[in-house]
């Protein structure tokens, strides 16, 4: 008996609860170490998962989507309703898309599609590190959320000049600073346009292909993706009738037709006329928007079809730097004139102050007839946007922010380039840093290079971007610094090579926002003078006047080195000059200017 109870007293170690339990241990164990491992690699990873990007500070945004404007909208959840929206979108709701436990509920809406809409709200294009091209960002909210959910996909078309078949759909998530990131890429419902391209390639066919090919140049210059290269309204002028556009025209200044003014030829136009053996285009005046979007649509399918690359286009960049540099020349001298006969107001002025003069002189891209028109009306000289019947189709499944968007890295005809700004070291910490490509809508955050306390870039750490060339571009910071606004700001046309100084002012919010609005219609400075004394007054535009002497030198240095700023004119036209008619009924030319 004794033996038979030795029999079943095994030592503990030996049993199969002990075995069981220490397999669980040594596998737990195992299992710790493993996830541990993990969660380190994963750290590090992400710790340097920006390596060679330039790192966004986190700083106090100055603007807010609280600041785009809000909609909203009662909707019947039993009804089908279509919402047309205070900015040409359309939202379609099935009956039943909505559950809520009341028949009506109130929709609230923020829409962002122009560049203004994305400074103003504060919202870039930034998908973590990379660069996005925008087609629109949208905000779709139930007044009260809690109780309403969407069960049925929502249509929402957002409208575009021009259907992009690379864009995305992104959904914007909150970071924990407060900011939206656009993660989540799904691709946009299909759509298609073939009827209209086949009557681009039909109007090509019997009108064009004769002068120009694609992917190279022919009598005429490559149509290579000619509709995202030039403004629509642009090329609607010039293949509607090239020749006025390149000669000038005549234009009355008086109801009865006595005086008259021969206007330049548009300057790009002229460019082209020189360089292709000064042969004018066949005017196709009997084409309609309709005939010159069809065209472009072939141009840009037809392109994409053939794996062709952008065009150099260098006829287009050394117009734009020509253009740029002679803006800025003007521009400086303008005020420099204008600071000059300030003077010689004041010095003939006895009184012991001035009263208060609010000046805005702004550079624009006005009809060369402008100096002819009065300041009032200068106002309806503003082009308006060609409105296109297109939109984005998005089905959405919940509330929040969207965003239409293509990587800018997978977009034709970028170049490597470098882009780098620099500000003064007293300034950092204070401000974010922004740059504006408004041809593709890019609105992205800056940081500093790496190992630099006063340069920063866009996209790597040291200043490398791709970029198109020959394309009108902004910068601008905007902080707070011991409790006052600071901004500054430049616009300056792509190159490869970019470089950028800024120095930043106080501002308040209200010349801040309009500030924005100049920086993206080209505008330039504004300049006001208040009361003083006449001595400080004088001693202030001496200053002045001096500081632009400074400035036109340095602008000088700037000429275009590789390209001949006198392409942009017509040789054989008279600029400038105004036609009268005398009491005998001869006519007269008198200068203008």
């Amino acid at each position: 008996m004794l033996a038979e109870f030795r029999s079943y007293s095994k030592p503990f170690y030996t049993t199969k609860l002990f075995l069981n339990s220490l397999f669980l241990v040594i596998f737990a164990m195992v299992t710790v170490y493993t996830v541990t491992k993990l969660e380190r690699e994963v750290k590090k990873a992400q710790e340097h998962e920006n390596d060679g990007y330039v790192k966004v500070p986190e700083v106090k945004e100055i603007s807010s989507v609280d600041s785009l404007e809000t909609q909203e909208f009662v909707v019947r959840i039993d009804r089908d309703t279509t919402l047309h929206t205070a900015k040409g979108a359309l939202i379609t709701i099935p009956s039943g898309s909505l559950q809520s436990t009341d028949k009506d509920v109130v929709l609230v809406l923020k829409e962002a599609y122009s560049m203004e809409d994305m400074i103003r709200g504060g919202l870039t294009t930034k998908s973590g590190k990379e660069l996005l091209s925008s087609g629109g960002m949208f905000y779709i909210r139930a007044k009260d959320s809690a109780r309403v959910k969407i069960v049925k996909p929502i249509v929402v078309s957002v409208p575009t000049d021009e259907v992009n078949a690379d864009m995305k759909l992104y959904k914007g998530q909150p970071t924990a600073a407060g900011k939206i990131d656009w993660q989540d890429p799904v691709p946009l419902k299909p759509e298609t346009s073939e009827n209209v391209v086949s009557e681009g390639e039909i109007l090509f066919k019997e009108n064009c292909k004769s002068c120009h090919t694609l992917g190279k140049e022919s009598v005429g210059p490559d149509l290579a993706y000619i509709g995202k290269r030039r403004d629509f309204d642009w090329l609607k002028l010039f293949i509607n009738n090239s020749s006025s556009m390149i000669k000038g025209g005549v234009k009355y200044m008086n109801n009865d037709s006595t005086a008259m003014q021969i206007s330049p030829g548009e300057g790009y136009a002229c460019c082209l006329y020189n360089k292709y053996n000064k042969a004018e285009m066949t005017a196709f005046v009997t084409y309609t928007d309709k005939d010159i979007k069809a065209l472009c649509d072939y141009f840009t399918d037809e392109s994409k079809r053939l794996k062709l690359p952008y065009p150099k286009d260098e006829t287009y960049i050394n117009f734009q730097k020509c253009k740029t540099y002679n803006t800025l020349i003007a521009s400086l001298n303008a005020q420099k004139n204008m600071l000059k006969n300030k003077r010689i107001d004041i010095n003939t002025d006895n009184s012991p102050f001035i009263k208060q003069v609010n000046r805005s002189m702004k550079v624009m891209q006005m009809p060369d007839d402008a100096a002819l028109i009065n300041s009032a009306d200068r106002k309806l000289l503003i082009r308006t946007a060609y409105q296109q019947s297109e939109y984005y189709q998005i089905e959405i499944n919940s509330f929040g922010w969207y965003n239409i968007d293509m990587l800018t890295k997978n977009a034709p005809g970028l170049v490597a380039s470098n882009l780098i700004v620099h500000v003064d070291t007293s300034f950092i910490n204070t401000f974010n840093i922004y740059f504006v490509l408004p041809d593709m809508n890019v609105h992205a955050r800056g940081g500093l290079l790496k190992n630099k306390n006063d340069t920063y870039g866009f996209y790597e750490d040291n200043g490398n971007i791709k970029l198109p060339q020959g394309k009108t571009a902004h910068v601008y910071l905007v902080g707070e610094k011991k409790g006052q606004l600071i901004y500054a700001a430049a616009t300056f046309t792509t190159g490869t090579l970019n470089t950028i100084s800024l120095s930043p002012a106080v501002i308040s919010k209200e010349a801040f926002n309009l500030k924005i609005k100049e920086l993206l219609n080209t505008e330039g400075i504004s300049v006001e003078a208040k009361d003083s004394k006449h001595a400080a007054s004088l001693r202030k535009i001496d200053f002045s006047l001096n500081e632009l002497e400074e400035k036109i030198k340095a602008a000088e240095l700037l000429t275009p080195k590789d390209c001949n700023c006198s392409c942009s004119t017509y040789e054989e036209n008279v600029v400038d000059t105004i036609i009268t008619v005398n009491a005998g009924g001869e006519k007269q030319k008198i200068d203008a200017f």
